[in-house]
């Protein structure tokens, strides 16, 4: 597992639909700086023909107040490779039960958009 800290993302979050279904207007941007990128070990599923398909997963360590949902895409700046958000954000809030510490970070599972 390696873990990045201090990359620069890009969260894309498309228009919200109407009441049509349509998705009028621009998608919209946000980057957002010194944020942590852990990656998770690679989930390998071999079909019948015997394929060598893999899912690439991580954590994102994003500051407190960083507006990302499920569905978003992320993009890292370092690279360019596009990850979507699953899933619900953890940790988001947390302090420490007895000394109230909060480490101003939460966390969201991304996985690697094929």
């Amino acid at each position: 597992m390696s873990f990045r800290f201090g990359e620069s993302i890009r969260i894309t979050r498309p228009p919200d639909r109407d009441r049509f279904g349509d998705q009028p207007g621009q998608p919209t941007e946000t980057t957002v700086t010194g944020v942590g990128f852990a990656f998770s070990s690679t989930n390998t599923k071999w079909p019948l023909d015997g394929e060598d398909l893999a899912e690439n997963e991580a954590m994102l360590f994003l500051p407190e107040g960083t507006d990302i949902r499920k569905g978003d895409t992320v993009t890292r700046v370092v690279d360019g490779s596009t990850w979507h958000a699953v899933g619900r954000q953890q940790w988001n809030g947390s302090v420490h039960p007895m000394t109230g510490w909060s480490s101003g970070m939460f966390t969201q599972k991304v996985r690697e958009a094929s």
